[in-house]
């Protein structure tokens, strides 16, 4: 009440949402957005859309954002992102060939590009996740991303010490484990893939390749 403004709501909501009210803080960033127009408020909305499974709500609320901010970026950013977790990957691409006009060298948007481009295009694919990577080397994300990108181009001999440099970076993260253990098994070294395959399963873990994963490892 003392200081009414962006950085006010968003302290509000994200102590309703520690409080387990998260309808609360929607109803007030919901409010907040229209009378405070801030990119922040837009963002924290939209994430709690996801969070609470409306990704349409998502959606609405960082484009109504971008209708009146055409060249705010971050929000555009998350739009791509959004767009892309949602499978709706020709408009993300759209969103991020514009985000790279902007800024060619954002390691984050010509890494999602170029995973979505490796069908249709793998060499441009390739030559902008090879940027990616000198632009961001430690980030485990898009080390993985080159190094699942050359092992499906079947460059192996390549993906090893790639992905063998990802799993280094971030060792708890099932998927690029999982991408490392096909890689070495490729490579000759099956026991070492089903030991490291075998650590990840018993773990539990949630990614999206998690069945072929478990019918892998029960045929090695």
């Amino acid at each position: 009440n003392s200081y009414p403004g962006a950085t006010a709501d968003l302290l509000v909501a994200q102590t309703q949402i520690a409080l387990q009210r998260p309808k609360e803080a929607e109803a007030l960033l919901d409010k907040s957005v229209n009378s405070t127009p801030d990119a922040r408020i837009a963002l924290r909305l939209s994430q709690l859309a996801i969070a609470s499974g409306n990704p349409r709500k998502a959606t609405t609320v960082l484009v109504n954002w971008l209708k009146k901010n055409p060249n705010d970026y971050g929000v555009r950013s998350a739009y791509a992102s959004l767009l892309m977790s949602t499978g709706d990957t020709k408009a993300a691409r759209r969103e991020y060939e514009t985000l790279l006009k902007r800024q060619p060298d954002d390691a984050i948007a010509l890494n999602n590009l170029g995973w979505m481009l490796q069908d249709e295009d793998p060499s441009r694919a390739l030559s902008m996740v090879s940027l990616a990577a000198k632009i961001q080397p430690r980030s485990s994300q898009i080390v993985d991303t080159l190094g699942w990108m050359k092992y499906q181009q079947k460059d192996v001999q390549g993906a090893l010490p790639l992905l063998q440099r990802a799993h280094d970076l971030d060792e708890n993260n099932a998927w690029i484990g999982y991408h490392l253990a096909r890689v070495l098994d490729s490579s000759g070294k099956r026991g070492e893939a089903k030991t490291l395959l075998g650590s990840i399963l018993a773990k539990d873990p949630k990614f999206g390749d998690l069945e072929e994963a478990k019918r892998i490892y029960a045929s090695w």
